[in-house]
């Protein structure tokens, strides 16, 4: 915690930024978590709900979590005495309520994500290298090197979630009531 608190001190305004882009990933797991739904629904929709359901309880916990590292830079702000900043950071994550979103986040996150690869690699709503890149993201965030880990991770997973919200985006027509929209799919196409 005293490194991350002097970051702070040193950067809080890319700290803050850094909270920022956190917050709108939870935010977009929700529309990337239906649109997942969506797309899978056709093939695999037993295995969409359950991808998307994950994906939408990782948001909100990671979220939660969110709500521990923001008082981070109101402490570091404030000024005061830095062993009892660290102190009590190390206090409230090492507290079980932060075990009880740090347990599920992981399984759900991971899990999720791991879960979402497979099923798009499975019914190939997407190309090769989109499940490719979104399993690559996870194990970059398990095992790869603590500097650059979180960079390469959102990175890979804007690549490959944003392509498959792209190509979610570009299946749906406009002016076609949703109901038209299915009785379409389930037609045969010339």
């Amino acid at each position: 915690m005293r490194g991350e608190l002097a970051f702070i001190a040193a950067h809080p305004t890319r700290w803050l930024t850094g909270m920022s882009f956190d917050l709108l990933f939870s935010l977009l797991l929700i529309p990337a978590a239906l649109g997942l739904m969506r797309m899978l629904r056709p093939r695999a929709p037993a295995l969409g709900a359950l991808c998307g359901g994950m994906l939408l309880v990782a948001g909100f916990v990671h979220g939660a979590m969110l709500g521990y590292q923001l008082p981070e830079a109101s402490l570091v702000a404030h000024g005061g005495d830095r062993a009892r900043m660290v102190a009590l950071s190390e206090a409230m994550y090492g507290d079980p309520g932060f075990l009880l979103l740090v347990i599920p986040f992981t399984a759900f996150a991971f899990g999720g994500l791991l879960l979402t690869a497979a099923a798009v690699w499975r019914t190939r709503v997407a190309p090769r290298w989109v499940p490719v890149v979104i399993a690559a993201a996870v194990l970059i965030e398990v095992l790869g090197p603590p500097a650059v880990k979180a960079r390469l991770f959102f990175g890979l997973l804007l690549l490959g979630l944003g392509r498959l919200g792209v190509q979610a985006l570009e299946s749906v027509d406009p002016d076609l009531p949703l109901d038209d929209l299915r009785a379409r799919r389930a037609s045969p196409q010339p």
